[in-house]
């Protein structure tokens, strides 16, 4: 919730009062050196940033006069190289979690499936090894369920821990700290990962849920400081700062799948040592961007004090709590009916990659390289999507926008699952543009109604309330994916993820006309 905050005229000796909430920077914020704080700007009405800009630190300063990525703010920066860190660890464990499925698949034929061999049964018959593949288990699983399995844990302990790491980062001093420290983390764990083979794949398989759980927190302080950064700057600015933070991002996607395949081709790597690279030059890149990350970020003091009679462990649940009651309350069908359709359509949505390259692996059996064809066409298609979402939004509304987003989502994924068979790959590199297109309309959109509806004075606490919505069923469909594959077929992902869909489609049905919706957060009747 809001609270109010004194800001002393210098010059009147006056203390006006200013709306703050959840992770607003704010005087009584100012970093551990005293450098950075905050005044209100009374002709643009945004709050300026007084710190030192800071240069690129050394060694990177001699390869870059210009300071690559260098923006108004030295938040602003950190944000921009944190969003480069994040999809580096993005795109190296897709490729980690191909090499854990072919240690899966090893690892049964080489333990379970000779048995076979001393029965009389030929293994080079066509289907032979793919059949013994399924049909034997790991901990009770089939080893194509290993990869979803992962996510759905990592899932899971993202929906049950996001709100305390939310109050740690809300109600103390520790903001900076703690994003340094699971930083750290990430980098140690996929540097760990190098050392993946038959014998250690399996405790390798567990850290990869904790890695992926981890890498949900820096999605929180990415929130934290760039609610802070729209205060420091213009609307204008921070429309680049969004630009070029996106652009950064993709350009290191892209880069990172190229230098990958490059490498897998030079050197004929199979899909265990594509995964062993992956780690290797994700972790050297990561140790970069998180480095410049918190050299840029600043120190924050605690956003507001914790409520009486609660505690770090309980406020962040209690406080999602009283947002889901208010928003009940006073928007029910607007911002309320809004999440409630962002929860189901971002668990299909978030869940594709990590399912696709599950679906890809084991019912198309691509290997390494082919997936990564794929997922750079998956990448690059999303940019047109993107400039489609600008489009279907200026034509109509962004909700119209994002529910033809959501029908043909629903609609192709319908269809290409059940279509796409063996020795498919060039229909599978086309269907990877209509997924990246679902990639470059829907979060677009989904980032434009929220910035639009949600009211006035409560962007702050709502977006730590949009990012858990975010993430909350994450893990559902991984877990369907998993027994789809134990008791039915992959290629019955389609329907699962358009059910999700389907589901967040009838509530965002459901809400009021759009000009309703607009009208309705120009009035904040959450403050009380």
């Amino acid at each position: 919730m809001s609270e109010s905050v004194p800001v002393v005229d210098e010059e009147g000796g006056k203390a006006e009062t200013v709306l703050s909430s959840s992770f607003h920077l704010r005087p009584s914020l100012r970093g551990d050196d005293g450098d950075d704080f905050l005044e209100v700007d009374e002709d643009n009405g945004h709050q300026e940033s007084h710190q030192d800009v800071k240069t690129c630190p050394y060694p990177f300063s001699c390869f870059n006069g210009r300071n690559l990525f260098r923006q108004k703010t030295n938040d602003a920066t950190g944000v921009v190289y944190l969003d480069c860190a994040k999809n580096i660890a993005n795109v190296s464990n897709l490729f980690y979690a191909t090499g854990l499925l072919y240690l899966a698949q090893n690892s049964i034929i080489d333990h379970q499936c000779n048995d076979l061999e001393q029965q009389g049964v030929d293994q080079n018959t066509s289907g032979g090894s793919i059949s013994c593949f399924n049909d034997n288990k790991i901990l009770g699983f089939n080893p194509v369920s290993l990869v979803t399995n992962v996510w759905t844990i990592s899932g899971i302990l993202s929906a049950l821990f996001l709100p305390f790491i939310g109050s740690v980062l809300d109600h103390s001093k520790y903001r900076w700290e703690v994003g340094l420290a699971v930083s750290a983390c990430i980098v140690l764990i996929q540097a760990a990962q190098i050392a993946t083979n038959e014998k250690t794949w399996l405790v390798m398989t567990g850290l990869e849920a904790i890695n992926a759980s981890i890498t949900q927190i820096t999605l929180l302080c990415s929130a934290a400081y760039m609610t802070e950064v729209q205060e420091q700057v213009t609307s204008d600015e921070f429309s680049k700062i969004n630009t070029v933070k996106f652009l950064a991002g993709f350009s290191n996607t892209i880069g990172l799948l190229v230098i990958i395949v490059a490498a897998g081709y030079i050197w004929g790597f199979n899909d265990l040592q594509m995964a062993q690279f992956s780690q290797a030059i994700g972790s050297v890149l990561m140790c970069v961007f998180f480095y410049l990350t918190w050299y840029f970020l600043g120190k924050r003091g605690p956003a507001k004090d914790v409520p009486e009679r609660e505690n770090l462990a309980t406020a962040g649940f209690k406080q999602m709590l009283r947002t889901a009651k208010g928003l009940f309350l006073y928007y029910k069908r607007s911002v309320f009916l809004f999440f409630l359709a962002t929860s189901f359509t971002s668990a299909g949505v978030d869940g594709l990659s990590i399912v696709l390259v599950t679906y890809l692996k084991a019912s198309l059996l691509l290997d390494s390289s082919q997936i990564a064809i794929v997922l750079a066409i998956l990448l690059v298609s999303s940019i047109p999507g993107a400039i489609c979402a600008h489009w279907l939004a200026s034509k109509s509304t962004p909700i119209a926008a994002l529910k033809i987003t959501v029908v043909y989502s629903i609609v192709l994924n319908l269809c290409v699952f059940k279509w796409l068979e063996e020795d498919m790959f060039l229909e599978t590199c086309i269907s990877s543009i209509g997924w990246g297109l679902i990639i470059g309309l829907y979060y677009p959109l989904l980032h434009l109604v929220f910035s639009i509806i949600v009211p006035k004075g409560q962007e702050a606490e709502l977006s730590g309330f949009f990012i858990y919505c975010t993430v909350v069923l994450s893990w559902v469909f991984p877990l369907g994916a998993t027994l789809l594959n134990e008791y039915s077929d992959l290629k019955w992902s389609g329907a699962l993820f358009s059910g999700c869909m389907f589901i967040g489609l009838i509530f965002l049905s459901f809400m009021l006309p759009w000009n309703q919706c607009v009208d309705s957060a120009k009035v904040n009747l959450m403050t009380t």
